[in-house]
């Protein structure tokens, strides 16, 4: 299993899938799963995305096969961050689109207000804007809290519980739902629970950050989500300028899985949406840069003739050094600065110095 090992001493389980062709150039998608899933899950999505993508899929800390930190271990949003772009960091990738589900949105947005630099592209799927306190109590399962519940319950246990609030016991295919708790169990209770204290804390809260988010967002908005609340989904897109809101109506909380299909062509969608964005906006740029360019050789050439018969004509040098050669190297130095005649007088003054003339 591939492994990123943190300067913190954690280590972060990922996968990496890319089946487009190698000697074209192409980007890379991180997905980020949401809260007691793990990278195995978005299995279905790997066919569609890593045939024109690179495609990373991480677990996050405390979950899949990510380790589970210890006491002094700094459970914080900047933390959580930090091991993410060190991710990216240790695997080259200088930018990436990133794809979060659930709470791993959540994640996205904090990483798209903090570091921007690093990112083409943001998509949420079935994000809350953060953990309400009925949302705790509901997946708390009657315990004194969720976290309570993750660890009292163990992670097979809150998987069984949980499955009724997510919609996925409502799915046809039994074997399906097997393998879904399996994979749920893979980590500890006890390291679900320290996860879920963080994502409790009140600082774990989109919205005090939303209006930083600069870049490209599509919101998957599932339609039957009893932990996403529509009216707070709209406040998210009215807050984030370059946003988008599809509503993706499904089974229940899960629709990356129940309306995958329908899922992954907003998403590709929306990722050829910004190809073509800025390819329009690169030949944009050519034509400006062509057009600025026309117009300094036009100043160039005017300022270059002023300043070359200057030279030529200042009865100040004497006959025998007003040679070509001293005409054209006036004419080059002014040539470089159309745009700033006081440097190109300067430079001219400080030619005259230098020639002694």
């Amino acid at each position: 299993m591939p492994f990123i090992t943190h300067k913190n001493g954690e280590k972060t389980h990922y996968l990496d899938d890319d089946f487009a062709d190698p000697w074209k150039p192409h980007e890379t998608i991180l997905i980020q799963h949401g809260f007691g899933r793990h990278s195995a899950f978005w299995y279905h999505w790997i066919p569609v995305l890593a045939k024109d993508y690179r495609v990373i899929r991480r677990d996050a800390r405390g979950h899949g096969y990510s380790s589970a930190p210890g006491k002094d271990y700094k459970y914080d949003i900047d933390t959580i961050l930090d091991e993410i772009v060190d991710t990216l960091d240790q695997l080259e990738l200088e930018k990436v689109h990133y794809i979060g589900e659930s709470t791993g949105g959540i994640w996205g947005e904090f990483l798209a207000a903090r570091n921007p630099e690093r990112l083409h592209s943001l998509a949420i799927c079935s994000s809350p804007l953060y953990m309400p306190a009925a949302a705790q109590d509901m997946l708390a399962f009657g315990k004194s809290s969720w976290p309570d519940a993750c660890r009292e319950l163990g992670s097979r246990g809150w998987g069984q519980e949980v499955m009724k609030v997510l919609g996925a016991d409502q799915l046809p295919d039994k074997k399906y739902l097997e393998w879904w708790l399996d994979q749920v169990s893979v980590p500890s209770g006890e390291s679900l629970g320290d996860h879920a204290e963080l994502l409790c804390d009140k600082s774990f809260d989109a919205r005090r950050i939303m209006e930083n988010i600069k870049v490209p967002m599509l919101m998957l908005t599932p339609g039957n989500s009893k932990l996403v609340d529509l009216d707070e989904q709209k406040q998210l897109r009215d807050a984030v300028t370059n946003a988008r809101m599809e509503v993706v109506t499904g089974v229940g909380h899960e629709i990356y899985i129940d309306q995958a299909e329908q899922c992954q062509k907003k998403y590709l969608a929306f990722l050829k949406a910004i190809e073509r964005s800025l390819e329009l906006l690169e030949h944009q740029t050519i034509f400006s840069y062509r057009a600025a360019e026309t117009r300094c050789e036009l100043i160039s050439l005017q300022q270059t003739q002023f300043f070359a018969e200057l030279f030529v004509q200042d009865p100040l040098r004497p006959k025998h050094v007003q040679d070509l050669r001293s005409t054209s190297a006036v004419t080059e130095v002014c040539s470089v600065f159309p745009h700033l005649t006081r440097i190109g007088l300067i430079l001219y003054r400080l030619l005259k110095r230098i020639f002694n003339i």
